[in-house]
């Protein structure tokens, strides 16, 4: 129940998505409270749904075993005693009660009925704890309304720094931390821009945020458009001279073997012999053994065999206890598209957001023109990916093991969604620019590209 539920599941918030809009109009202000306590509603919900819909089956699961342990003829109860028993023999300083059989309706009923008034208790124990964890432990990164790196002497170099970990809780955070910063803190968005130089000489603050959201990003294509290996040119090898052209062995082949005794041998050699002057016939065995071939009963031929075979498989995959071994193509879109065995969702959501906020916020926060420089390959970034996914969704195949996969099945809800952040990404950074778009070095081709998979982002957020 626990892996069918997938209750280690802790979803982070990933609606810090930019409006469509052309330019900022108004300063936004840090996330108050109520807010806060809002973005949990979803997940409290979602968490209380699933109790409600457990609640039935696990009331008839505790039920139906706890009254088979005290059926005389089902010997549940007497198992889980001998094992206890065994246990107990085991350490002398355990010692055993005095038990005996319970012979009254009255006693065995009053003991079913605690045993499932506290495996009930116990269940719903087990269940607000996991909905706590799950909405506790995915807080924004947010201290008394502030962003947590805003206590670190340098917050933007901690801020990179959490960008380029490889540890995926660290990195979740900051991106999420950027996602939440360039939408509702004006202040460290500007000093994202004016810092040229950071220690170490790798760059401009911008510069290293871009990198680490195009990387980021751009992981989505690597996965769909895996790299070709290229083949290693092999080296040419010279071979040593041989002795026959030396002439070594010319009076050796032009001499008569020795005649042999055996005459074993003697019929091999004749046998060799007369299958080596008639090349064109076949050997004296190949008869012998289709006459034996087809004398075999049709059920037992190889192909009929193979196709007995993958019956069988599709009939175990299709059954009940199949289920387990399908790998449907909801399952293999998030892998391909968010990244396996560890999912990169959030983050991905959160970098679209936050490069796209940055870009739109340049416009007037920027004073360098940092940025400037940078919107083609934002813009490609954005076009590649989206591709990259509608490619997925539309051209994949599904596993052969999904023997119900229908055609509404490409309608993944999860890519769905990072395919609506791309999107609404892409139109923001447009509408910012409409008006410079044939100064910053994009074609006319790839314009008109970008805007037709942004007009859809605007009707992916219309429609939700």
């Amino acid at each position: 129940m626990h892996l069918y539920k997938d209750y280690d599941h802790t979803p982070i918030p990933s609606d810090e998505a930019p409006k469509p809009t052309r330019a900022p109009t108004e300063q936004a202000q840090p996330p108050n409270q109520q807010s806060l306590v809002e973005s949990y509603l979803p997940t409290i919900q979602k968490g209380f749904h699933n109790i409600v819909n457990i609640a039935p089956w696990r009331v008839g699961y505790i039920v139906l075993v706890t009254v088979l342990y005290f059926v005389p003829y089902v010997p549940i109860r007497w198992v889980a005693v001998e094992i206890h028993r065994i246990i107990a023999q085991q350490n002398p300083m355990w010692t055993l009660p005095k038990y005996g059989e319970i012979s009254s309706f009255k006693e065995k009923g009053h003991l079913i009925l605690v045993t499932i008034f506290y495996g009930l208790v116990l269940n719903m124990i087990w269940e607000a704890c996991n909905l706590a964890f799950s909405v506790l432990v995915v807080g924004p990164p947010l201290k008394s309304g502030k962003l947590i790196t805003s206590v670190s002497p340098d917050p933007n170099l901690t801020l990179i720094m959490g960008l380029k970990a490889r540890r995926e809780l660290v990195r979740n955070m900051a991106f999420w931390e950027l996602a939440l910063l360039t939408k509702d803190f004006p202040d460290r968005r500007q000093a994202i821009y004016a810092e040229f130089d950071r220690a170490g000489g790798k760059g401009s603050s911008w510069s290293q945020v871009f990198a680490a959201c195009r990387e980021e990003i751009n992981g989505i294509d690597k996965r769909v458009n895996p790299p070709q290996a290229q083949a290693v040119p092999q080296p040419e090898i010279q071979s040593l001279p041989k002795i026959s052209d030396q002439g070594v062995l010319a009076d050796i082949i032009s001499t008569d073997p020795p005649k042999t005794s055996r005459p074993h041998e003697a019929a091999f050699s004749k046998f060799a012999k007369s299958i080596g002057q008639s090349p064109g016939s076949p050997p004296p065995f190949v008869a012998p053994g289709k006459k034996l071939i087809a004398a075999l009963p049709e059920s037992t031929s190889i192909q009929n065999i193979d196709v007995k075979r993958k019956d069988a498989v599709d009939i175990l995959i299709r059954s009940w206890a199949g289920w387990p071994f399908r790998q449907t193509f909801a399952r293999d879109a998030n892998a391909t598209i968010h990244g396996a065995p560890i999912g990169r969702e959030s983050s991905i959501r959160h970098a679209a957001a936050g490069l796209s906020q940055l870009v739109v916020h340049s416009l007037k926060e920027d004073t360098y023109g940092q940025v400037q420089k940078d919107v083609p390959e934002v813009i490609k970034v954005y076009v590649k990916n989206i591709k990259a996914v509608e490619k997925f969704l539309t051209s994949a195949q599904p596993h052969w093991t999904d023997v119900t996969f229908k055609a509404a099945d490409r309608n993944v809800p999860e890519v769905q969604e990072t395919l609506r952040v791309l999107k609404v990404g892409l139109e923001g950074v447009l509408g910012a620019f409409a008006e410079y778009m044939q100064d910053v070095g994009l074609t006319m081709g790839e314009v008109a590209e970008a805007r037709r998979l942004a007009s859809q982002g605007v009707e992916m957020e219309q429609r939700r």
